[in-house]
């Protein structure tokens, strides 16, 4: 039986290990990590290619060097994070022109611009691929400030507007590349026990407490809890489903 193919951006970190991991345990698929971090531990049958998409002008290049070495994937993943140096000290009280457009462009641009080069490789090439993006529960919903009140966190407002746009274009790529049997989703995930997004700073105690009273399930996930849903919608098993916006947040979403 042949391997199928995948690409995971930011494969190498919190999430895109977990996903690695689980790809690797299956034994069906080929595993390509497109990265700017190396993981010197990786089996040697995951290939790791250093891969910035910060770097926009040289993606769509990048891909078709990537795709022209390994193949065409069968599967499209991106759970990078790519941000400025100012990004963690962003607010609504002092949010300027230079780093609005400059985040949208390394993330909310790098994200789409990846996707689409990907789609039309897939298209010319007949493979009846997935896509899935990892986006967020604040692309969908509004920041609660009483969560962020006497932690180490602040609400960021260009975050919701990239997660945002990363929501809706999903439901316009599939329904695009629908005709070529092409599948993209994305997952909208909770908050994810760990550093604060972006950082290596801890998660503040008093924020945790918060926003698990806040969720059904009463806790944060964990990034194993994430990956889990994203092999799903890699496979067969979800071959009926795209434009969906996946919710896997212990119920945040729902009060």
């Amino acid at each position: 039986m042949k391997k199928k193919l995948v690409f995971i951006v930011g494969g190498n970190g919190s999430i895109g290990t977990e996903i690695h991991k689980k790809f690797d345990k299956l034994k069906n698929y080929r595993i390509i990590i497109l990265d700017i971090k190396k993981n010197k531990k990786l089996n040697s049958n995951i290939h790791q290619v250093y891969f910035d998409l910060s770097k926009l002008k040289n993606i769509q290049n990048n891909i078709k060097k990537v795709i022209k070495k390994f193949g065409c994937p069968d599967v499209f993943i991106n759970t990078s994070y790519p941000i400025t140096k100012m990004w963690k000290n962003i607010s609504y009280n002092n949010l300027d022109y230079i780093s609005l457009s400059k985040n949208i462009e390394i993330h909310l641009n790098s994200f789409a611009l990846s996707a689409n080069e990907v789609a039309k490789h897939m298209a010319k090439n007949k493979v009846k691929g997935s896509i899935i993006i990892l986006n967020s529960i604040y692309g969908i919903l509004g920041q609660d400030n009483n969560l962020y009140k006497n932690t180490n966190i602040k609400p960021n407002p260009i975050y919701s507007l990239i997660k945002g746009g990363l929501a809706n274009f999903v439901k316009g790529l599939a329904a695009y590349y629908g005709k070529y049997e092409i599948r993209v989703n994305s997952i909208i995930a909770g908050g994810i026990k760990g550093n604060i997004a972006g950082s290596k700073i801890k998660q503040n105690q008093n924020f945790k407490k918060k926003y698990n009273l806040k969720t059904p399930l009463g806790r944060m996930a964990r990034a194993d809890e994430i990956a889990s849903p994203v092999i799903f919608l890699a496979s067969d098993e979800a071959s009926y489903v795209t434009g969906a916006n996946y919710f896997v947040d212990g119920g945040f979403s729902i009060i």
